[in-house]
């Protein structure tokens, strides 16, 4: 079984439940699991409880208190700032390495820099590369894991 975590402030958006159906199908031989988070605690709480093989995250949410005075972080770059967390271990040491991108609106290049260098796996602008970002996660999947039914093993 492959699990997946999607953060995004607005996980019920049209463009967003059809890209979690696509993605859904596109790894149905793994018998994933989607699940969301919409808000910075939920997404932490989901990290630490549960072991995630990819992550998918939204740049721009609304960074807690907490948040934004440990990071220094705006609610235009909490992402990122998850991002970096997940990558020094914060929410276990399993996501220093895991697959995890970024899929959000915000399409500068300073920004995907950023994330890049922060670790993403991979960056996607919403609308734009929803085409491509489902095969690139299917893609990373299968290299990672095979191309054969998961069964709980992998």
């Amino acid at each position: 079984m492959l699990s997946v975590l999607f953060f995004d402030d607005y996980p019920q958006a049209s463009e967003n439940r059809l890209f979690r159906a696509d993605l859904l199908e596109a790894l149905d031989c793994y018998d994933a699991t989607v699940d969301t988070a919409k808000t910075v605690a939920d997404f932490e709480s989901k990290m630490i409880q549960t072991q995630y093989d990819v992550v998918i995250l939204d740049i721009m949410a609304k960074a807690p208190k907490s948040l934004a005075e440990e990071e220094s972080v705006s609610d235009s770059r909490t992402g990122l700032a998850l991002l970096e967390r997940c990558r020094r271990g914060t929410y276990g040491n399993r996501y220093k390495e895991a697959m995890i991108y970024i899929r959000t609106a915000r399409g500068e290049r300073h920004i995907r820099k950023r994330a890049m260098r922060a670790g993403a796996t991979g960056y996607f602008i919403i609308g734009d590369d929803d085409e491509s970002v489902v095969p690139t996660i299917a893609e990373h999947v299968c290299r990672k894991y095979g191309s054969e039914t998961a069964s709980g093993d992998h």
